[in-house]
């Protein structure tokens, strides 16, 4: 015997004519072809703004698929974008890495170079460092066909000129000189400011940061300068100096007169990475007055610091790049997009946890000596200062 159900009979109900009508049908290909007076497979190179065809017929082409309403179909790009990219190992297609000093980019290099692997590219290094290769390179990636191209960190300003509406290009890194494209650079400010909570976090309270000179061509040496003054301003409760010291004659007596003037129990070294251990400047070094780098290298365990990711700022260079070639976009963009990445915290055994005691002399309330290059310009103070969370939750 069958159960009987009972429906309900209250159901709203439903004018389906308030439903919005379908779409008018896409403007398709083949129509924009026929009435541009062309073929299929020229539209599509217009359409990309390829340099295989004239400017003049490129802009026609477009200007006439804005009149008619051409849009490209969603659906047949993302097919494309997934045949762009061929499957991991394939050599076919190739990115070419500009290189600058590849001894210190070598970990740019690393993370390029595995992450276009993946994408199923083959990363192609130029030594931008030799002459030879720099006079020859706009012909050279011309000839081959090689439409992405990675850039390091250059020595030099303008190291090169380059097609840039032939090509899709990032740059990884702060060098000397910033090529006209979007990139990948470590946000210094933000980075700066979560080593020092770091730093007051393991008991410090006498903080004596060290930056270099005036450098205008160093932008990553400014912006760790303007982190430790904001810092000094905002949060930090210790006893605070930022020194400024000037290589050749005199620094090391320089350095040694700050220190027992201001006598620290930490130094915070704002040089770029390689470039001075201050350590080696200060005569009777204590393993008590702890030692930290914001430019730290990764690979020495014995200097705490910031690392700022190397290989994760060349591994998202590629994917910059990677997508610009899927979506055919050539040439410097009209608004440059950079992509700032928090370096990490490198813990190292020249900051150990430190416990305070009676001995210790008790800090002033906000002593700070700060002196400034002229040219740095301190950012304004917003009410909260994003964060990345992976970070301060081992910096608070």
């Amino acid at each position: 015997m069958k159960k009987s159900r009972n429906f309900p009979t209250d159901l709203p109900s439903f004018n389906f004519q308030t439903v919005s009508p379908h779409a008018a049908p896409r403007v398709s290909m083949a129509a924009l072809a026929s009435a541009a007076g062309v073929s299929k497979s020229t539209v599509s190179i217009a359409l990309r703004n390829s340099p295989r065809l004239p400017l003049a017929t490129r802009q026609r082409i477009q200007n006439l698929a804005a009149q008619i309403g051409y849009r490209p179909d969603p659906t047949v790009a993302f097919i494309a974008g997934a045949g762009w990219r061929r499957p991991r190992g394939f050599t076919g297609l190739v990115i070419a890495y500009l290189s600058g000093d590849r001894t210190a980019n070598a970990g740019f290099e690393q993370g390029a170079r595995a992450r276009a692997d993946a994408l199923g590219y083959r990363l192609e290094a130029f030594d931008t460092c030799r002459a030879e290769t720099v006079a020859t390179l706009p012909r050279v990636l011309r000839q081959r066909g090689i439409n992405g191209v990675v850039i390091a960190p250059q020595p030099r300003t303008a190291p090169f000129d380059l097609a840039w509406s032939e090509i899709a290009a990032a740059f990884c890194g702060i060098g000397v000189w910033q090529p006209p494209v979007s990139g990948v650079v470590p946000d210094w400010f933000g980075g700066t400011l979560a080593a020092l909570r770091e730093v007051q976090r393991r008991g410090y309270r006498r903080i004596g940061v060290v930056h270099a000179a005036d450098d205008p061509s160093r932008r990553d040496c400014v912006a760790r300068t303007c982190g430790a003054t904001y810092a000094q301003r905002t949060f930090c409760e210790a006893a605070f100096s930022l020194h400024e010291s000037n290589a050749g004659a005199g620094q090391r007596e320089d350095l040694s007169a700050w220190l027992h003037s201001f006598r620290p129990d930490v130094i915070v070294s704002a040089f770029p990475r390689g470039s001075l251990d201050l350590r080696t400047l200060l005569p009777n070094w204590s393993d008590e007055l702890g030692y930290v780098e914001l430019d730290a290298d990764p690979a020495d365990a014995t200097v705490a610091g910031l690392d700022a990711a190397d290989a994760a700022q060349g591994s998202r260079a590629v994917e910059i790049v990677d997508r610009l070639l899927c979506e055919h976009r050539f040439g410097p963009p009209a608004h440059l997009e950079i992509t700032q990445l928090i370096p990490t915290w490198h813990s190292g055994t020249s900051l150990p946890e430190r416990l305070c005691d009676a001995s210790d002399p008790e800090p002033p309330a906000k002593e700070a000596v700060i002196n400034l290059p002229r040219s740095v310009k301190l950012p304004p103070h917003p009410a909260d200062v994003p964060w990345n969370s992976t970070v301060l939750a081992r910096c608070s």
